[in-house]
C-alpha cells in the first residue's frame, strides 16, 4: 500500500514464489485495464509479484488506452489521468 516492492521476504520465498513460478518466474510489470480492479485484488497482486501494477481504461474507438496511472502511484480504485495524446471532454448525460 506504500508503493514498496520486495521479493525478498518470507512469504516471498515461501508462499509468493510459487506464483511467481506459475507466470514464468520473471514478471516485472503487468498492466491492467476496463475498469478499476478491487482494492483487495491489486493489493494482492501487486505483493505477489512484487512490481508495478498500472491500471488503464480504454476502448476499440481510441486504439487502446485512453487514461493509465502511472506505474508507482500507490493509490487504489481508479485507473488514472488521460494519456497525453488524448483530449476527453465530460459530457453530462442526465441532461442530453
Amino acid at each position: 500500500q506504500k508503493g514498496i516492492y520486495r521479493r525478498n521476504t518470507f512469504y516471498d520465498r515461501i508462499v509468493f514464489n510459487k506464483i511467481r513460478d506459475k507466470f514464468g518466474g520473471n514478471v516485472v510489470r503487468i498492466a491492467t485495464g476496463s475498469a478499476p480492479i478491487s482494492n483487495e485484488v491489486m493489493i494482492f497482486s501487486k505483493a505477489v509479484f512484487g512490481c508495478p501494477i498500472p491500471e488503464g481504461y480504454g476502448q476499440t474507438e481510441a486504439t487502446c488506452s485512453i487514461t493509465m496511472t502511472h506505474p508507482f502511484d500507490p493509490s487504489l480504485g481508479h485507473v488514472g489521468a488521460p494519456v497525453a495524446c488524448y483530449m476527453v471532454k465530460l459530457v453530462d448525460v442526465i441532461n442530453i
